[in-house]
């Protein structure tokens, strides 16, 4: 299946910052990934635990109309936990 420019696009995107995060995450020792520094803060595990939730979203089903995006995506979300 050929690829389109806007999805091979995407997929470089997309490489680019997760080489950037393995980048600043090799810069951080295991012990402080759930550091939190300030009282209102997050830790960086925290952080990227959002992340990757907001990214699956984002880009799983993202071809659907809308609402059936939104449907799906309530459905896989686990609000009170998050």
């Amino acid at each position: 299946m050929e690829k389109h420019a806007a999805s091979q696009g995407m997929v470089a995107l997309f490489e680019h910052y997760k080489d950037l995060a393995e980048k600043a995450l090799a810069q951080v020792r295991d012990e402080d990934l759930h550091r939190i520094l300030g009282e209102d803060g997050n830790s960086i595990a925290v952080i990227m635990r959002h992340m990757a939730g907001n990214m699956r979203s984002r880009f799983t089903d993202f071809l659907l109309p809308a609402t059936a995006k939104n449907l799906g995506a309530i459905g896989r979300r686990n609000s009170p936990k998050e």
